[in-house]
Formats: structure tokens, C-alpha cells, sequence
């Protein structure tokens, strides 16, 4: 879905000619090999952000699931492993139903022992150096454990009544 302000602020804060961003009508991409997944809720004005994720590379977020999947059944897991990876948004309604999968993943992954994603989360290895369970392998782009960033997301959208958006 297309974001009017988040693509006027892009063009704003962003010399585009640089390489560093690219504006399109879909988004905001970073100019890489790799596009990134970053989750957004918006205020109701669309102004402002209230809270976001910036979980990395799309292949990141795939590594993630895939991980998942590979522990434990994807079929239990609907709200986080059913939706498409690069477009709309987990509604105020999937949230509390989301923070329950989290939760239930991220209790899993505290038993197993940690294993490094191959071929993805490069850019957060320095996280993992003491990784102790799976639960520690995985984090955003600023450092935090992914599982404590989206539940974290979830409940500020539930606070904010405000979807997270697929950017």
C-alpha cells in the first residue's frame, strides 16, 4: 500500500540521486541487492510514525519463518506465518492473537540451542556472539531481539488502535 507521507518524507530527508534511497510509488527502498522489510504503525493522520520495526532484509524475515517452520508447525502460527512478507498490514484485531504466537515461538526457542541463520541477519552477528538458546539468534536492524521488537510493536498498535504496515 502505498504511504503518501512516508514517500514525500523519504524525498525530503533523502537525496535520491546519492543511491541511498530509492522513491517509488511502492515505498521507500534502500538501495541494495537486498530489499528491506520495515514494519510501521502509523498515526491516523499518516504524519507521524507511532512505533516500527526495521527487521532487516526480506530474506531476513524469510530465514526467521523458515526457522520456525523447521521447529516447530507453521499451521499453529497463522497471524505471523500465513501473511505475505511485503505488502499490507497485521490488523489491531490479529494483534493480540500475533503476541500470543510470539510468545509461544519465543518459549520454544529458549529450549533449543542457538544456531547461527545461514545466509541471513548478517548485519546483526555481533548480537549473537553469546547467543545461550534460538531465542538470541534473532534480532532488528538496531540490535533488539526480534521477538521482544514485534510483541512490542503489537502492543503499541493495540494502545494506538493502529494497524503495523508493511513497508
Amino acid at each position: 500500500m502505498c504511504r503518501t507521507r512516508r514517500l514525500r518524507r523519504c524525498s525530503k530527508e533523502n537525496d535520491t540521486r546519492s543511491g541511498s534511497v530509492i522513491c517509488l510509488a511502492l515505498g521507500c527502498l534502500r538501495a541494495s541487492k537486498f530489499m528491506g522489510l520495515y514494519l510501521c504503525i502509523f498515526t491516523e493522520d499518516q504524519e507521524d510514525e507511532v512505533g516500527s520495526c526495521d527487521v532487516g532484509h526480506y530474506s531476513d524475515f524469510g530465514c526467521f519463518r523458515d526457522t520456525i517452520a523447521r521447529h516447530m508447525k507453521a499451521d499453529d502460527f497463522p497471524v505471523l506465518m500465513a501473511h505475505s512478507d511485503c505488502d499490507g498490514e497485521w490488523t489491531v484485531e490479529q494483534m493480540p492473537e500475533l503476541i500470543r504466537e510470539l510468545e509461544t515461538i519465543s518459549a520454544k526457542f529458549c529450549t533449543l540451542p542457538a544456531e547461527q541463520p545461514q545466509g541471513a541477519f548478517e548485519h546483526t552477528a555481533e548480537y549473537r556472539h553469546d547467543a545461550k538458546s534460538l531465542y538470541d539468534c534473532f534480532h532488528d536492524v538496531n540490535g533488539q531481539n526480534l521477538f521482544e521488537a514485534l510483541i512490542s510493536l503489537c502492543n503499541q498498535g493495540i494502545s494506538s488502535q493502529r494497524p503495523i504496515s508493511f513497508q
